[in-house]
């Protein structure tokens, strides 16, 4: 007995994707390319993100008031020469990745702290006094 098979114009557009032609875009949809944690421990905020094959001259992280950007520059070069009469050429890749955190509340940027161990990068903020809870009297 055969197996019919219909053709589906959309799931062939989307095996594309899938099969790495656009390689650079897919990672931008995907759900998980940056796992991140936010927790407030002991008055910091605390991020952790999974960050494996990423070095820490890889990264850049800025720090606002409300929220913590990562920011991912991978950069490979190889350089190949020539061997007998087999040429071989250069191979160089860019790859840019960013995420921005909306924190849960402010933050002193001047005590950020970071870092970077077993491809995990931890990032502690001292939460701004101003901006923790308090009870309101009312009158």
């Amino acid at each position: 007995m055969t197996n019919l098979q219909i053709w589906d114009p959309i799931q062939d557009f989307v095996r594309i994707f899938d099969d790495g032609f656009f390689p650079k875009r897919h990672q931008m949809f995907r759900q998980n390319f940056m796992p991140v944690e936010i927790e407030e421990v002991d008055g910091k905020i605390k991020v952790s993100a999974k960050l494996a094959g990423v070095k820490k001259e890889d990264l850049e992280i800025t720090a606002n008031q409300d929220s913590i950007t990562i920011l991912v520059r991978k950069k490979e070069e190889k350089k190949e020469g020539k061997k007998g009469t087999i040429h071989y050429s250069e191979f160089h890749r860019e790859e840019e990745f960013s995420r921005t955190l909306q924190l849960p509340t402010s933050i002193d940027t001047t005590k950020v702290e970071a870092e970077m161990k077993d491809g995990i990068l931890e990032i502690f903020a001292p939460t701004l006094s101003s901006a923790k809870e308090r009870k309101v009297m009312i009158k």
